[in-house]
C-alpha cells in the first residue's frame, strides 16, 4: 500500500547522510558546506530523492484510489469498466441559401469553416467546420452542412438565425461566392473527465447496480419493457391505525418497522397500463434486481383523470372582481399540484384548498367535489391497475358567487 508520509525533502535527506558522520567523530568529517562530504551527499539526496519519487508513483499506480491519469485508465480497463469521457466538438448543421442556382453543383469539403458573431458582434467569433464531404446539387438553392465546434466542451451549444446574414460568415471560399449562411444549430461537446470526476462516476454506477437499490430496479423494469416506473416502499407517509394522525409509518395495523420495498408499479410512457407481455416480464426480472427473500410485488398502473368542480365564494358581487383571471389563477394552482406531489397515486383534497385559496386570495370560502373521491392511505393499492390521478384544465369547473 503506498505510505500517506510526504516524501523526504533534500534537507532531511542530507541530515541523515551526515548524521553516521557526526555519530563517530570522525576527525576527517567535515561537514561544512562545500566539504567533500557534502559535496557527496549533495549528489546522493538529489538521486535518493528521485528513487523515492519514482517508488511513490509506481506504488500508486497499482492502486484505484491513487491511480492518476493514463495509470487510472488502464486499471480500469482491466477491470473492464466504462472508458473516460474524453475532450469532444459539438455536432450539428450549418444551414446555407443562395438566391440562384447559376454555378451549379459543388462539393463542401471537410474542414470548411463557418463563423458566426454574437448577436451584438462583441465578443469572439465561434468556428464551425464541416465535418464530412457534402455534395450540393445543380439546381439546389439550400443546403444542410454536417459540421462540428472547434472547441470543445459544453459551450459549444447554439441555435442561431439571421436572415439578413449579419453575425455570420463562410470563412473559407466554396465554388459558388453566393452562398450564405442562414442558421447553425450545434449541439454541446464534451470536456475530458478529471481522475475524481471519474472515480465518483464509478462509484454511483456501482451503488446503482446494486441489487435492491432503486436505480437497478428501474432500469431493469424500463429494460422488460416498462415505459414509467414508481417504486413504493412501506415507509411513506401513511395514518396510523391507533391514533388516526398521518405519520411515517406501514400500510397496515401491525407493520410498523418494517422500510422495505414493498410495490413496484409499472406502465407505459403515457401512465396508462402496459400490456399483458410488458407486465409478465416486468415480474419475472424483478427477481434479478430485488434482494433475495423480499415480498416485492409489481403491479400495473392506469392513468386516471380527476374531474372537479370547484366552487368560489367571494367577499362581495362577483362583477367587482376579475373573475375570469381567478378562476384561471384556481386552475392553475391546482395542475400545479398534481404536477409537483410527491405521490401521484394519491391526492388531498385539503392541500387542494389551500393551493387554492393561496392562489385566489379574494375568495371567502373554497368548495369542490372531486370524482372520483380522496383515495384512503389504506386501499391505495388494493385495485389493479393501480390509478394515476391526474388532471387537465378541461376536468376543472370553477363556479364563483357572492
Amino acid at each position: 500500500m503506498p505510505s500517506t508520509r510526504p516524501l523526504p525533502t533534500l534537507t532531511e535527506l542530507l541530515d541523515a547522510y551526515g548524521a553516521p558522520i557526526v555519530g563517530r567523530e570522525d576527525p576527517d568529517g567535515d561537514l561544512r558546506e562545500g566539504a567533500t562530504y557534502d559535496l557527496l551527499a549533495g549528489v546522493a539526496g538529489l538521486a535518493m530523492s528521485r528513487i523515492a519519487a519514482s517508488d511513490r508513483d509506481k506504488f500508486r499506480a497499482c492502486y484505484y484510489g491513487t491511480a492518476e491519469r493514463e495509470d487510472l485508465d488502464t486499471l480500469r480497463s482491466r477491470r473492464g469498466m466504462s472508458p473516460r469521457v474524453q475532450d469532444a466538438p459539438g455536432t450539428g448543421t450549418a444551414y446555407l441559401q443562395r438566391v440562384s442556382n447559376a454555378a451549379g453543383g459543388e462539393t463542401v469539403y471537410v474542414g470548411t469553416r463557418f463563423a458566426v458573431w454574437p448577436a451584438t458582434s462583441i465578443g469572439p467569433r465561434l468556428v464551425y467546420s464541416c465535418r464530412t464531404d457534402t455534395t450540393i446539387g445543380a439546381t439546389d438553392l439550400t443546403a444542410q452542412i454536417p459540421i462540428q465546434s472547434e472547441a470543445t466542451g459544453p459551450n459549444t451549444v447554439i441555435d442561431t438565425n439571421d436572415t439578413t446574414n449579419n453575425g455570420f460568415a463562410v470563412v473559407d471560399a466554396l465554388k459558388d461566392p453566393t452562398w450564405k449562411v442562414t442558421r447553425i444549430v450545434c449541439g454541446a461537446g464534451t470536456n475530458r473527465e478529471k481522475d475524481e470526476e471519474l472515480r465518483a462516476r464509478d462509484q454511483r454506477t456501482r451503488h446503482d447496480q446494486r441489487k435492491g437499490y432503486a436505480q437497478l430496479i428501474i432500469d431493469t423494469m424500463t429494460n422488460a419493457g416498462a415505459g414509467s416506473v414508481a417504486l413504493f416502499g412501506s415507509d411513506f407517509r401513511a395514518v396510523n391505525p391507533v391514533t388516526g394522525i398521518e405519520s411515517v409509518g406501514a400500510l397496515d395495523a401491525g407493520g410498523y418497522g418494517d422500510v422495505g420495498l414493498n410495490y413496484v408499479l409499472v406502465g407505459r410512457s403515457d401512465y396508462t397500463a402496459p400490456f399483458g407481455a410488458t407486465l409478465r416480464n416486468c415480474r419475472i426480472a424483478i427477481d434479478r434486481c430485488a434482494v433475495a427473500g423480499t415480498s416485492v410485488q409489481v403491479l400495473p398502473m392506469s392513468a386516471t383523470l380527476v374531474t372537479m368542480t370547484v366552487t368560489l365564494r367571494l367577499w362581495d358581487v362577483p362583477e367587482k372582481y376579475a373573475t375570469d383571471q381567478m378562476a384561471a389563477e384556481t386552475k392553475q394552482a391546482i395542475m400545479q399540484y398534481f404536477s409537483s406531489r410527491d405521490n401521484p397515486f394519491r391526492f388531498r383534497t385539503s392541500v387542494i384548498r389551500g393551493a387554492i385559496l393561496h392562489a385566489a386570495r379574494d375568495a371567502q370560502q373554497v368548495s369542490f367535489t372531486t370524482s372520483p373521491a380522496e383515495p384512503a392511505i389504506t386501499s391505495l393499492f388494493q385495485t389493479s391497475p393501480v390509478p394515476r390521478y391526474y388532471v387537465t384544465s378541461g376536468s376543472i369547473t370553477v363556479n364563483i358567487t357572492a
